[in-house]
């Protein structure tokens, strides 16, 4: 034991759980927020009783193979969880220090620290590691989408239109060519769209893109007035055909 007040009141009134064991794992001292400690995991600590008993099968595992380095003198450590009996969740972190008594016996003192602070902070970086790692993975994507799809795509559309311009090519022709554009559009919209939820677009951003006015449209309601601005003309010759095309098909 303890001998010294003044070791003793340290002993006792510290904030990390302290114990000291014999060469059979028996309990010698212990502190009181050890006492503490097992009593929320519903064990009452006795001096002289076998300290194994009061651990779980993972924990007593975890003890010997820490008590290996103990009993060769060295310092060994391990963080392990616990559930208390009102549910809750605790990390602590153990520490154990070989110890020589006078009669030669190696013995075992331990200091068990509360690190559950700690370990969460270091689960938050881990996800936030990993959420940057997914973000840089997404961004790639977006980098292959932009230099390789959207390129190849827009250069399909060019030398489509180049075809539809050429007067020598007949209706018929001509026709298979905007079957084709309408396809490479549809690919060229999914790429876009792709690109979007990689970009993580705000919602004004994506009503914008999405720019169909459904709950005004869908639920058949009166349209009085729809106002379409674009710096580019092409555009808005293309959402004028296709808002007309939609609402006459709402309301036939």
């Amino acid at each position: 034991d303890v001998s010294n007040a003044h070791l003793r009141a340290l002993f006792q009134n510290s904030s990390l759980c302290i114990g000291m064991l014999d060469d059979n794992n028996k309990l010698i001292d212990f502190n009181k927020e050890l006492s503490f400690h097992f009593t929320e995991l519903g064990h009452m600590l006795v001096k002289g009783t076998d300290f194994l008993s009061y651990l779980t099968e993972k924990e007593r595992q975890l003890f010997f193979k820490n008590q290996l380095k103990v009993k060769s003198g060295e310092t060994a450590e391990f963080e392990n969880k616990v559930v208390y009996r009102n549910g809750s969740k605790r990390w602590f972190k153990t520490k154990f220090f070989p110890v020589r008594v006078e009669n030669k016996k190696l013995y075992t003192a331990f200091i068990a620290e509360d690190v559950t602070s700690e370990h969460v902070l270091r689960n938050e970086q881990k996800k936030m590691m990993l959420a940057t790692q997914q973000h840089n993975d997404l961004l790639t994507s977006l980098n292959h989408k932009i230099a390789h799809e959207l390129n190849h795509h827009a250069a399909s559309i060019t030398q489509l239109l180049a075809h539809y311009s050429d007067n020598e090519e007949t209706q018929s022709e001509k026709a298979g060519f905007v079957s084709n554009l309408e396809q490479l559009v549809g690919k060229l919209n999914a790429s876009i769209e792709d690109i979007n939820n990689v970009a993580h677009l705000d919602e004004s951003a994506e009503f914008n893109s999405k720019l169909i006015l459904r709950s005004e449209i869908e639920s058949k309601k009166s349209l009085a007035n729809i106002m379409l601005v674009d710096d580019d003309n092409i555009t808005n010759v293309m959402n004028e055909h296709l808002l007309k095309k939609k609402i006459i098909q709402i309301y036939q």
